[in-house]
């Protein structure tokens, strides 16, 4: 997802989060139950599940009130309106109208996966997302991050979390509005509709990824798709996405999967883009150890051994 100059015109807060990882060659880590990260592996593939089945579904909600109280009450919130107002009369209203009846779409059309900020020479993983995601078979895949701020042929998002108090949004809806008024001419050479969609998903995806400030130590980023918005064609199974019915934590639902087998980063793969497994605590880590080498083995990985780890938090019964 190679940046653009209107990414950094549109996303200011996101980009600064962007260049802080580039420049500190952080990693990104999935934390899941190793029956699921086994598919991940073996299919070459990302899942992405609906919102309403992951567990701080309410957060969504909390974002979005928290976003829509402030553009309604506060004078930052005012100044955004005026920004876009410069570019399209009744552009920021309209927008605004449908963000705030967006409760359909975030039940039924929103489905992301969730990564954490990893730096490589980490081997135990984070306490609070072992215990959040991995029961008691918690594995950890880590991966580099070019396979995310390289674009892949598919329309999805790629955006970090925020954990913004009232007046920290406030101060970064004003920093959007400045950045807007500093680039009108820029953003005046795109099409009026387009410039619609750009400001529903700035507000979409503040909606979407700012979380309460007691999650800031899961330094998470959220991988996002919401199919109505692609081309017919492209809504239903393709080469790079395809549906199926995954059952997880007991719940059958329908999962929505990138499949990386056929794509490339320059001269590498998916299977290249695996830094690290981590066996997280688990009540048997040594079975599951043996599992993943042998998995990375039929890949056709290099010494798999070095790229399995085992954490050694243990597992609290």
């Amino acid at each position: 997802m190679a940046a653009t100059e209107l990414d950094y015109v549109f996303f200011p807060y996101h980009m600064k989060q962007v260049q802080r990882v580039i420049k500190n060659e952080l990693c990104f880590s999935h934390y899941t139950q190793a029956a699921t990260a086994l598919k991940i592996i073996q299919n070459q593939e990302i899942w992405l599940r609906n919102v309403t089945v992951m567990n701080d579904f309410k957060e969504f909600e909390h974002g979005k009130n928290m976003l829509c109280n402030l553009l309604e009450t506060s004078s930052e919130g005012n100044a955004l309106k005026q920004a876009f107002d410069q570019i399209a009369p009744d552009i920021f209203d309209d927008v605004f109208k449908s963000l705030k009846n967006w409760g359909f779409h975030i039940k039924n059309d929103q489905f992301i996966s969730c990564f954490s900020e990893h730096l490589p020479e980490d081997d135990l993983g984070t306490l609070s997302m072992w215990r959040a995601y991995g029961g008691r078979s918690g594995v950890s895949i880590v991966f580099d991050q070019a396979l995310f701020f390289n674009s892949p042929p598919v329309t999805c998002a790629f955006s970090s979390v925020a954990y913004l108090s009232d007046q920290q949004l406030k101060d970064e809806i004003a920093n959007l509005a400045n950045s807007i008024s500093n680039n009108l001419d820029l953003i005046k050479t795109l099409d009026t509709k387009n410039i619609g969609h750009m400001l529903f998903d700035i507000l979409r995806l503040t909606a979407l990824c700012n979380k309460h400030q007691g999650f800031q130590e899961e330094k998470e980023w959220r991988l996002i798709m919401n199919p109505s918005i692609l081309p017919e064609k492209k809504r239903h199974n393709t080469e790079y996405i395809t549906y199926d019915i995954e059952t997880i934590n007991g719940t059958p639902q329908k999962i929505l999967k990138l499949k990386f087998s056929s794509m490339n980063w320059g001269n590498k793969r998916f299977k290249d883009m695996i830094k690290k497994i981590i066996i997280g605590p688990c009540e048997h880590p040594w079975i599951t150890y043996e599992s993943f080498v042998m998995l990375l083995r039929d890949l056709d990985i290099e010494d798999p051994e070095k790229i399995v780890q085992i954490s050694e938090i243990p597992l609290r019964v």
